[in-house]
């Protein structure tokens, strides 16, 4: 299908990893077969919160945040980075607000997770540059079924994967340059919550032209490969479609009410520009990368009501073929029935990671606490973070997450020498 970065960034790369003086953070397997995300070589799980989506787009805004969020006890603040800021005209870049922001959490002790807001975030192109989003022709938009552009990038576009493949790298390189030593920032997330909301795929000429397309081989050659391990709602389809070797999105997989090809076809594509993106990343820096979902809600499980083609539990086979470069899918869990939601994350070899939970929006304020302890030890987590941390009328000094991340820090050595033994259990 496309996607050949037109410069080879790799040549780029400039560090030399072997002399640093401590390991950078890493993904490991322990003795007993779980993930952990290792800091210097030893286990480090986040008892992290996440800020509001913009709350880190000044120095100024975030300087009252810095105690506030100390006082609540985290190790860890999950906040975004994002691509107009970094790159507010092509091929210049400003990491004035990157500079800052690690040198103050150095300042409190506090370790970082980036937030890559790029071409798309939540399903739509609000975080990329204006430069992007004007030229329409260089950066084509998807399409409604009229033929009318939507406020998302199309996701196909081999224009658009190397110039954010570009922009990340150099924001990848520039971690490296000022961090690699103190090591403040720990993962780096590539966009958020990808998916088409509104419809189940994008219905541009181009798109309807690469879905009459066969199914890519490498995606074939999985299917039927691993047939006994991928999610039975994807097998089931391609069985009762006659096992088909080789045809179209919709020969292979039908198209049926639950618009499975359709979602297949647009995970496939959003994972293979950020399998190129989240390379280029790593050819400067290789830590820990992930991405995050929307997931889907029992009572709106259409594609389309769901950022569909995201990383939701249901893509969870087809992005961990096409996105080698991604540690991590990770599940953004505001679901009433929080612990299925879990489950559905915890196969694959794939680590739980919360990076974001409680629905403020529902008037869901006290669970913080609970699904800390649950998550970590039910499922050997290497992060929990409720969303809004910086809301203070929600996340005070009388808040129970503070006591609580209190306790878990002292039970931190015991929790990650338990990883993987069955001797540690959760209760919610």
């Amino acid at each position: 299908m496309k996607k050949v970065i037109s410069i080879s960034l790799s040549c780029l790369l400039s560090a030399n990893f072997s002399l640093m003086a401590h390991d950078l953070p890493k993904l490991a397997t322990n003795e007993y077969g779980v993930k952990q995300l290792l800091l210097d070589n030893q286990p480090y799980v986040m008892l992290a919160g996440e800020l509001m989506n913009s709350s880190a787009s000044t120095l100024e805004s975030m300087a009252l945040k810095w105690q506030h969020l100390k006082d609540l006890n985290l190790n860890t603040v999950l906040l975004a980075i994002t691509w107009e800021q970094l790159e507010p005209e092509e091929g210049r870049y400003d990491f004035a607000i990157v500079d800052g922001l690690i040198k103050e959490a150095r300042k409190y002790d506090l370790k970082l997770v980036f937030l890559w807001f790029g071409s798309w975030k939540n399903g739509t192109s609000g975080y990329a540059p204006y430069w992007v989003m004007k030229d329409t022709k260089r950066f084509p938009r998807m399409r409604d079924e009229k033929g009318q552009n939507l406020p998302y990038l199309a996701n196909f576009t081999s224009a658009l994967t190397n110039i954010e493949s570009k922009a990340f790298y150099k924001l990848m390189d520039h971690i490296r340059q000022i961090d690699s030593e103190e090591q403040t920032v720990l993962m780096v997330q590539v966009e958020n919550e990808v998916g088409i909301l509104g419809d189940s795929r994008d219905r541009s000429i181009m798109a309807e032209t690469l879905f009459k397309k066969d199914v890519p081989e490498q995606l074939m050659k999985y299917i039927v490969k691993n047939e006994k391990r991928i999610l039975p709602e994807i097998i089931e389809q391609w069985k009762a479609h006659g096992k088909k070797l080789k045809g179209s999105w919709e020969d292979v997989f039908g198209n049926e009410s639950n618009s499975l090809a359709d979602e297949i076809f647009m995970g496939w594509n959003y994972a293979c520009h950020i399998q190129e993106v989240a390379s280029a990343g790593k050819s400067a820096y290789p830590i820990p990368l992930f991405v995050n979902a929307w997931t889907i809600y029992p009572k709106d499980p259409i594609p389309g009501k769901y950022p569909s083609g995201g990383p939701n539990a249901r893509m969870l086979d087809i992005y961990q073929l096409a996105v080698p470069a991604i540690d991590v899918l990770a599940v953004d869990n505001y679901n009433e029935d929080y612990i299925s939601k879990l489950k559905e994350y915890d196969r694959n070899d794939n680590p739980i990671f919360v990076p974001e939970a409680v629905a403020l929006f529902r008037g869901e304020k006290w669970s913080g606490p609970a699904k800390a302890f649950y998550t970590l030890a039910e499922y050997d987590a290497i992060c929990f973070s409720p969303f809004a941390i910086d809301n203070y009328s929600v996340y005070n000094e009388k808040h129970p997450l503070r006591e609580a991340y209190k306790v878990l820090k002292n039970l931190m050595p015991l929790i990650v020498k338990k990883h993987g033994t069955g001797q540690m259990r959760g209760f919610m």
